[in-house]
């Protein structure tokens, strides 16, 4: 498998590039909305090591990720929606959408993941095994992401049960924070 998926990586890199500069042009409609000084859209290709690592856990779904941030929660439905409109262009047929985002994951993580396979033909040459993961979320919970990430998802040793009530506990916060932003944010730019 590891063979098989870093043989890949530069056909992977270029219809990553592709695909972000694409996904950017479908989201341009709420361009105000992203953070073009954070990205707003970035990629990645798992390293060799990473691949390594996640094979011996579980299926590597996300050989090639992509986030996306958007500035509040009041845009997720239509960024989702768009998103959808995306990913038959670039030939990914969806496998599997979870909404993290409405119900965290352990220790507050909050997130849209999409899992994406190529469709058997594609201009990149790429099989149905080089997978990739979209994930969409705030601003905000990508702070408590970088944590939790830091904290929980790449720790191997054993995490408090203080720690994760903890990142719990930032998560709901930022959600409820997000929640005031989207209204206040709707509210400044209509009277604009």
């Amino acid at each position: 498998m590891l063979d098989q998926l870093s043989q890949h990586a530069s056909r992977a890199a270029e219809f990553a590039h592709q695909a972000a500069s694409g996904l950017s042009a479908m989201l341009c409609g709420l361009e105000t909305n992203l953070i073009p000084e954070h990205g707003g859209i970035c990629w990645r290709i798992k390293t060799p090591d990473a691949i390594a690592a996640k094979v011996r856990a579980r299926p590597v779904n996300d050989f090639i990720g992509i986030r996306v941030l958007v500035r509040h929660s009041g845009i997720l439905a239509d960024a989702l929606q768009r998103i959808a409109a995306w990913a038959p262009q670039y030939c990914l047929e969806e496998k599997l959408s979870q909404d993290k985002y409405a119900t965290p994951a352990r220790g507050g993580y909050r997130a849209f993941h999409v899992d994406y396979e190529f469709y058997h033909d594609n201009r990149w040459g790429l099989p149905k095994e080089v997978t990739v993961e979209l994930q969409l979320t705030t601003w905000m919970q990508n702070l408590h992401s970088e944590i939790s990430h830091r904290l929980l998802y790449k720790n191997t040793s054993a995490t408090s049960s203080l720690i994760i009530t903890d990142l719990e506990e930032m998560s709901t916060l930022l959600y409820e924070t997000d929640a005031h932003l989207a209204t206040k944010y709707a509210s400044l730019f209509r009277a604009s």
